[in-house]
């Protein structure tokens, strides 16, 4: 009778995800070492693309970033809470770094290494986000991320950088 629920459980997901349209690339189930099929966890899109910073697919709130020697612009200054798809740009004339950091510190006052050379990424008050690395002369990458409301700062952090003034702030409503 417990072989027979669960094998109904799982036939019950897989049709209600298959009726809300859900697809994946993979198999759904997996064999359990006892023979049982069980459910494999499957991530939504947007999900995956949160997890990878090189995604290209845009969801939620598009924000175009030009990156160059000290500088980043963006189209934005502000969103609303969400999904934020940052397509970076880098116009050079060097390799830049897109690092995204929520803090209530001002933009210009982030905790620095030891020899003052960068951001210190674990630092007291900032929360490393994601980044995008190896942003070289002429690249367009994109990162997508799940942002809360608050203070954001961006920055390349590559030696020097940010004290040549490449950071940026940015507000999630």
């Amino acid at each position: 009778m417990r072989t027979y629920l669960s094998i109904v459980a799982v036939l019950v997901v897989l049709a209600i995800t298959a009726a809300c349209g859900g697809t994946s690339s993979g198999d759904k189930t997996k064999t359990a070492a006892a023979g049982k099929p069980s459910v494999a966890a499957t991530l939504a899109p947007a999900a995956t693309a949160a997890a990878s910073p090189a995604t290209t697919a845009v969801s939620g709130t598009a924000i175009k970033v030009s990156v160059k020697d000290f500088a980043f612009a963006l189209d934005k200054s502000s969103g609303p809470v969400g999904s934020f798809t940052f397509t970076a740009t880098n116009t050079g004339p060097t390799d830049h770094e897109f690092v995204v950091f929520k803090t209530d510190l001002a933009p210009d006052k982030l905790p620095l290494v030891a020899d003052k050379s960068k951001v210190n990424e674990d630092g007291d008050g900032v929360h490393h986000i994601d980044e995008i690395e190896d942003l070289n002369i002429s690249d367009t990458k994109s990162l997508t991320v799940t942002l809360e409301p608050g203070a954001y700062v961006f920055v390349c952090n590559l030696p020097a950088h940010y004290s040549q003034g490449m950071y940026t702030p940015f507000t999630v409503k």
